[in-house]
């Protein structure tokens, strides 16, 4: 028997036992008979699934949220007592105050505190989405996360009091020491502690994203997981005590018991109890992952649940002692009371209460939140915390307490100097044309931004002007976010745009120049009034907009056999409380039964008045003249006619749970059937004899019904792999403003990767939203934040089918992002291997007249490896992926992240020269550079090509005789030596220019290298330079004491004779090796 089944047969009993006592049957009610541990007390149907964990209030009242947006108050004995509701899910846990005030984080971007009586106390939205649960400090303020990776503080009349900035999502939950210490994890795989002013005390780094909560021993020692697989333990003070490896992700949260042990699941399908010097001391295994968080009873009980849908009940052991079988994924914490009761809730939509063993155990933390009013937190409430540290910790590298910075790795240089932006220009003719044809390039560097000076600021007497986008005025919403967008402008520079709401306080909007209000309104008119703030204080006119919120649900519409509904309002929000009309009109051979769900009526015109989440279904029947019926009917005929049946067949990707095909059900019964999409598609409908977009429906099962689920590709189908781009404007490049991104995407719309900008890598995680946009904020010390964001439905023209668009953003600066999927096999007719290239420089200070070189090596179009010199002798290390348009990006930081190399190069399958492109080269001002004081900021043009394999060594040159010239680098005038290849495949020189001149080849690479005597210097001088053989000439680069030279290997069109060198000077005879 099942513990459902034990449930309902026990309200029978007591039921039954109440109408005895009535009808004074007997001398008094039959004695009930004590719940046995693990015993169903009852259950709370919500009709959605439930991921939030129960809070208990001060009068023994049950909190907890579901995915339908309702929080439910339920009294001990199952009774709802209210419901409140938000406009989005509610995963987070509900956190109940000292006064009993219920604190609720909702995926709605909004913070609620709600009395016990159900009342709103008020709302506050600083962020986006939670789905971590908010922890109370003993002062009475909030700390809540967002997934756009920013910790919030709450003060308790509902003010923001301040924030943290994190470089990734915060899905995990907060956890106050007693010394008021604020720990959290985030995916930036960082784990951070927070003084409660608000500064980072410490953090430490993992190997990968932590959703896990944290939870603290009576030693004020920290344990938390993270994917990387690891459960971590870590001191007060940020030192690694131990960690203790698993075998899957550790997302959910570890309790700890009395004697220190640990307790946690992860999503290797096991619970684990792990001693406090790190030693496993037993593991239980389940079918499913283990993400809820156990709870510790008195008696040495471990209780929690698993996605495997079983409820379990361990001793102290980790032996089995019983279990509760649900119908779906259990993901939520139980709660357990005092008085040994659990609660919990599953992904069924039923919120259960089960009999216990014992009561709650008095650990330090023996549930998740480390108490039943899950405030997360072990300071005791009515004193604020102290900053200082009750034990002086060892200083923290690099940190500054009073200082609120996220875990950026600080720049190795100061006061770096902005090189003015380089403008990249189409090429028309090859690199060698330009070299051979002695036409020249003129590449303007644009002035650098202009930083008005502060006597500017000071005159100004200009005030910034300001317009509006949308929405127009007098707009009627039916969501409660308001957005408003619009331009800003002013001749010197804006400070900030503020704006006002309903004639409350000044509050400031997002952005500058393009600027944004992202505002949650209640039901009626609204005014907003917005206005710009320049750099001089100076303001500008109000602008303002009006518009009113309407309270609006969707009609959930449904169809039962061949009928239509006039007007077809299903899926449209519908104001709540406005009267509407709807006709059933049947086709022909049915007739109109009835309507059913929120509204009965037999009358096919139906008038309502719209309500929350109103279901209607229109019953059509087919015309059939009944028969009389023979009394020779047996009984199973009789049975046969009671018995129908439901036709289901599946279209794309997806299932439908519960499977009805080859089951009969029993006429006038409702069946219920959820359609669930596979990975990376989504559910367009319901087809056939009911057509609804509802995942979820409910038959009235009167005859045999038709049924299709239509499932089709999600918004990502298509788009997961690995992309890549630059975000820059062509015609502006600048070392601040243009970067490279990176990263790969998946079919939940994940984004991982990383993002080069000044010189910087920032970690790139995060996921698109239901409107497909993503933005992440990245911050970075001493600097302005980025923001970093992209956009499914943005297109350009011009654009890629295979291209994902978006922006950087710092200051009012925007750089547009284009990233396109990269390529999974190399082009038609294009070679691995190894490639060489000359790197040919424009723009750059006159003493600089020497050509770079780099080589590629090509595996696949992901691997690609390219290394090479600058005309500096900067060596040049890095790796790019080929895109499917044919385009490699590159970025490359130099010179300690003061300087980079970056820009496109395209790599065809086409006659030599089969790699081109161009680099902008940015090089920082040093005093120290004799030659380059002032930094560059110039343009590389590629021209390269495949180096052929399997040729002889004597093929290496491709003219029977080659000149080798010298040119700049401080030499007198330009001079050219002869060489040629002897017998053995070796350069040899038939007529030398300078003294001791050696060369040395790299055949594989196309490489050379040599040594001359400088005349000015009489200094053996290096040089090298890379050598393109099917074009059949080669440069490369030396350094004189004032300048950088040229190198260059050309064909001779008259040959000299090898004798001539014998004409020469002793000192003079070329050193041939």
């Amino acid at each position: 028997m099942s513990a459902l089944q034990k449930m309902y047969i026990r309200q029978i009993f007591r039921r039954l036992s109440l109408a005895i006592a009535c009808l004074g049957l007997g001398s008094g009610a039959p004695e009930l008979p004590a719940a046995a541990p693990g015993e169903i007390l009852w259950t709370f149907p919500v009709g959605a699934k439930i991921q939030s964990s129960a809070a208990q209030g001060l009068d023994g009242s049950i909190y907890f949220g579901a995915d339908n947006g309702a929080v439910y108050a339920l009294s001990p004995d199952g009774k709802k007592r209210w419901e409140f509701r938000t406009s989005g899910a509610v995963a987070a846990t509900p956190v109940v105050g000292p006064d009993g005030v219920i604190y609720i984080a909702g995926t709605d971007r909004l913070i609620y505190a709600v009395l016990p009586n159900g009342e709103e106390k008020w709302r506050v939205m600083p962020g986006s989405g939670y789905v971590s649960s908010p922890a109370l400090g003993p002062d009475g303020v909030l700390y809540a996360g967002s997934v756009f990776g920013t910790l919030f503080a709450i003060e308790p009349a509902g003010f923001q009091k301040w924030n943290f900035p994190a470089n990734g999502n915060i899905v995990a939950s907060p956890a106050i020491s007693a010394a008021g210490v604020i720990y959290f994890g985030s995916f930036d795989t960082n784990f951070y502690a927070v003084n409660p002013n608000g500064s980072r005390r410490w953090y430490v780094d993992t190997a990968d994203k932590i959703g896990s909560s944290p939870a603290l021993d009576a030693q004020g020692n920290v344990y938390f997981g993270s994917n990387d697989q690891y459960l971590h333990a870590v001191s007060p003070f940020g030192e690694r005590l131990w960690e203790v490896r698993t075998a899957g992700p550790v997302r959910g949260s570890p309790v700890i018991t009395t004697n220190g042990t640990v307790i946690f699941g992860s999503d290797d399908r096991k619970l684990r109890a792990v001693s406090s010097d790190a030693r496993t001391l037993w593991e239980f295994t389940t079918d499913g992952w283990v993400r809820s968080t156990p709870a510790l009873g008195v008696d040495g009980s471990i209780y929690f649940g698993s996605y495997d849908g079983r409820f379990y009940a361990l001793d102290a052991q980790g032996r089995k002692k019983w279990e509760i079988i649900t119908p779906d994924a259990i993901s939520s914490s139980p709660l357990l009371t005092t008085n040994g009761v659990l609660y919990f809730g599953g992904w069924d939509g039923r919120f259960y209460a089960v009999q216990a063993d014992a009561g709650l155990a008095s650990s330090p933390w023996p549930l998740f939140r480390g108490n039943t009013r899950r405030t997360g937190s072990l300071a005791p409430e009515g004193r604020p915390p102290a900053i200082a540290a009750t034990l002086p910790p060892p200083p923290p590298k690099e940190e500054t307490p009073e200082i609120i910075l996220p875990p950026v790795r600080q720049p190795t240089f100061t006061n770096r100097a902005t090189p003015p932006p380089i403008k990249f220009t189409d090429i028309t003719s090859t690199p060698r044309e330009l070299i051979l044809s002695n036409e020249t390039m003129v590449v303007k560097p644009l002035p650098p931004i202009r930083r008005p000076p502060s006597e500017r600021i000071r005159n100004d007497r200009t005030p910034p002007k300001i317009s509006l986008r949308s929405p127009e005025s007098r707009t009627r919403l039916t969501n409660p976010l308001l957005v408003i967008s619009g331009t800003a402008r002013d001749n010197e520079g804006l400070a900030r745009i503020e704006y006002q709401l309903d004639q409350g306080e000044l509050q400031a909007a997002e952005g500058l120049g393009e600027w944004a209000i992202r505002q949650q309104v209640t039901p009626g008119t609204h005014r907003v009034r917005v206005r710009a703030v320049d750099l001089a204080g100076l303001v500008s006119d109000w602008v303002e907009v009006q518009c009113e919120y309407v309270l609006a649900s969707p009609l959930l519409l449904q169809i039962m056999g061949q009928g239509e509904v006039t007007p077809n309002l299903s899926r449209d929000l519908l104001e709540i409380g406005r009267t509407y009309t709807l006709t059933a009109k049947p086709e022909r051979g049915w007739t109109f039964a009835r309507w059913t769900g929120g509204v009965n009526s037999e009358k096919a015109e139906l008038t309502f008045v719209m309500r929350s989440n109103l279901v209607l279904i229109a019953n059509f029947l087919p015309k059939t003249t009944a028969p009389k019926e023979s009394p020779e009917k047996t009984e199973a005929e009789s049975k046969s006619r009671s018995q129908v049946g439901v036709a289901l067949s599946i279209s794309g990707n997806g299932s439908v749970a519960p499977d009805p095909r080859g089951r009969q059900f029993a006429a006038g019964k409702t069946l219920s059937l959820q359609a669930k999409p596979a990975a990376g598609h989504r559910f367009a409908g319901w087809r056939g004899d009911i057509n609804s977009t509802d995942s979820e429906i409910h038959l009235l099962l009167r005859s045999n019904i038709t049924v299709e689920a239509v499932f089709t590709a999600g918004p990502f189908a298509g788009r997961t792999g690995a992309y890549a781009g630059l975000a820059w404007v062509p015609s502006a490049v600048g070392f601040d403003n243009c970067g490279l991104a990176q990263f790969t995407l998946d079919d939940e719309g994940h984004f991982n990767g990383r993002l080069w900008w000044s010189g910087q890598s920032h970690s790139l995680r995060g996921q698109f939203d239901a409107d497909g946009r993503a933005r992440q904020l990245l911050a970075r010390a001493g600097e302005t934040t980025l923001s970093f964001e992209l956009s499914l439905s943005h297109r350009l023209p011009d654009a890629p089918t295979n291209a994902l668009l978006g922006w950087v953003r710092q200051g009012e600066w925007t750089s547009p992002l284009t990233v396109v999927k990269a390529a999974a096999t190399l082009p038609d007719g294009l070679k691995a291997g190894t490639y060489a290239a000359v790197l040919i420089p424009r723009g750059l200070p006159s003493s600089v007249h020497g050509d770079g070189w780099l080589t590629l090596q090509i595996v696949s179009p992901s691997q690609i490896t390219l290394s090479g010199k600058l005309c500096d002798g900067t060596a040049v290390e890095g790796r790019t992926t080929m895109l499917e348009d044919g385009r490699c990006p590159v970025y490359v930081p130099l010179y300690g992240g003061e300087g980079a190399l970056m820009g496109y190069f395209r790599l065809a399958a086409q006659k030599s020269p089969d790699w081109t492109g161009q680099l902008a080269w940015f090089k920082p001002a040093s005093t120290k550079d004799k030659v380059m004081a002032e930094g560059v900021a110039g343009l590389l043009i590629v021209c390269g090509e495949h180096r052929p394999q399997g040729r002889s060594s004597g093929q290496w040159l491709m003219a029977p005789q080659t000149v080798l010239t010298f040119s700049g680098g401080s030499l007198p005038e330009p001079l050219g030596s002869v060489l040629e290849m002897d017998e053995r495949g070796r350069p040899r020189f038939v007529l030398a220019a300078y003294e001791k001149m050696e060369l040395r080849m790299d055949r594989e690479r196309g490489l050379f290298e040599g040594n001359f005597v400088h005349p000015t210097t009489r200094k053996s001088t290096p040089f090298q330079g890379v050598y393109l053989q099917q074009l059949g000439w080669g440069s490369g680069f030396f350094a004189g004491p004032e300048g950088i030279g040229l190198v260059q290997l050309t064909p001779v069109t008259n040959a000299i004779p090898s004798a001539a060198s014998d004409h020469l000077p002793a000192e003079s005879r070329p050193n041939n090796k």
